[in-house]
């Protein structure tokens, strides 16, 4: 299941362990955020050692900017602690992000680790 995020240091708790982070921004007033939703849950629970993550933009406006989110839902990849911008996506494509968290998970099982 995903997990709710407020601020930067609740990303950092996670960003800085080894593995793979996929973070969800969204909004309550956006229509397409809804319709992939369920499969961003479905996901999480395909693979539960990866950490999905949900930021609600209008609560986290400085994780946004720092995420350069431009328009919603905008999705950020991490694998061990290393943004991986190659796997971004932006807007309900969920082809695309289950194509992308299984690429990024396969490379998560094959990167070195941080120490």
């Amino acid at each position: 299941m995903p997990i709710a995020i407020q601020s930067k240091s609740d990303l950092e708790q996670y960003t800085q362990k080894n593995g793979l982070v996929v973070i969800d921004f969204w909004a309550v007033w956006c229509g397409p955020c809804g319709q992939i939703a369920p499969t961003f849950e479905e996901l999480s629970e395909k693979y539960p050692e990866a950490y999905f993550l949900k930021a609600n933009s209008d609560e986290t406006e400085d994780l946004s900017k720092d995420h350069q989110v431009t328009a919603l839902p905008s999705f950020r990849f991490y694998v061990h602690g290393k943004r991986k911008e190659e796997y971004d996506i932006v807007g309900v494509d969920k082809e695309l992000l289950k194509k992308n968290v299984g690429l990024a998970y396969e490379e998560s099982l094959k990167a070195p680790k941080k120490e």
